[in-house]
Parts: C-alpha cells; structure tokens; sequence
C-alpha cells in the first residue's frame, strides 16, 4: 500500500474517486442515490472547500459506468450490421430462387426419369447446404479478419476493448459462441 498523494495546490480534494460496491438485494439505485445526496449535503456542509455546489455523490450501475457514452453508437453499429446481414439473406434468397428457375428443364428431365420428388428435394437441399456452410466458413473468416482490422483502428473509448497500458488487448472475440451462432446463422 502506498499513501494517498494529494495535490497541494488544489482546494477541491474529493473530486476524482470512484467507488465499486454491490447494493443489498432489497435497496435500489433511486434509493441509494436519495441515501447519497443526504450524505453528500452534510459533507458539502462541513467542509465546503472541499466539494463544490456543481459536485455531488452518487450511485451508477456497473454497465452504464462502463459503457458510458459509447452505448448508443454500439446499439448503431449493431442495428447497421443486422440491416447488412438481412440484405445479404434476401439477396442469397433471390439469387438461388433466380437459380431454381433456371433449373426447371432439370428438374423437369429427372423426373421424367424416374426420380422421386424427396430425391429432388433432398438433391436441391444438399446444394443449398454446401452453400450455406461455405458461406459460414467464408463469413466466420471474414470475421476474424475484420475483428482485428477494427481492433487495430479502435478509438479506444470502447470499454473492454483497451487494456491496463491502454493498448488493443490481445481478446479472443470469435470464441465458440460465435462459432454456434455463425453455424446457427448459415
């Protein structure tokens, strides 16, 4: 442990700490915070040098104190990535209905020949996985790739993103969650 340094040329001392702490299960943050802004006005009363009118004590839940200002701009970027994801879905849907349509003579010949519509289906759905998991494989790649493009390029207010010496922290975003969730996705 070292002692607190303070600054000797500044009046206003409690400014900068930061507290983590859990709230009993029956208490709420309203009602910490009402608790805080009692405590803070007896502080600001006995020593008003040290806390200024604008200053106050308060509680904040652990996910807002992280994210902070950076929630709003992740919720877009993630609403603009599924609008990209549902293009890409319609425009592989058009792209194998026009590709079916061109099939009709084919289907049409096997058929005639004998073969039953569950074979036809089962051959149409066999090609329509191959595609699938190779668009997985292909999607997943691009992922990592694209996670350490935006890692690099990082602004470094993304909580959790930056790391104790304020470098890109070498993280592992593309786990097994988002290995099920691409083959879920395919």
């Amino acid at each position: 442990y070292l002692p607190l340094q303070m600054d000797p040329n500044s009046t206003n001392q409690g400014h900068m700490y930061f507290v983590a702490g859990r709230l009993k299960p029956d208490e709420t943050a309203a009602s910490a915070n009402a608790q805080f802004r009692g405590i803070g006005d007896q502080y600001r009363a006995q020593y008003p040098d040290f806390m200024g009118k604008d200053e106050s004590i308060a509680a904040l839940p652990l996910r807002e104190a992280m994210v902070g200002s950076v929630k709003t701009p992740l919720l877009i970027l993630g609403g603009a990535v599924c609008f990209v994801l549902l293009i890409a879905c319609a425009n592989v849907a058009n792209l194998l209905l026009a590709r079916a349509a061109g099939r009709r003579k084919e289907v049409a010949i096997r058929s005639a020949i004998g073969a039953s519509r569950g074979r036809i289906v089962r051959q149409l759905l066999t090609e329509s996985l191959m595609l699938a998991i190779a668009g997985g494989v292909a999607g997943f790649v691009l992922g990592a790739a694209g996670v350490k493009l935006l890692l690099s390029l990082s602004p470094g207010d993304i909580p959790r993103i930056t790391g104790s010496n304020n470098a890109v922290a070498t993280i592992q975003l593309l786990d097994w969650r988002v290995l099920i969730f691409t083959i879920g996705v395919s």
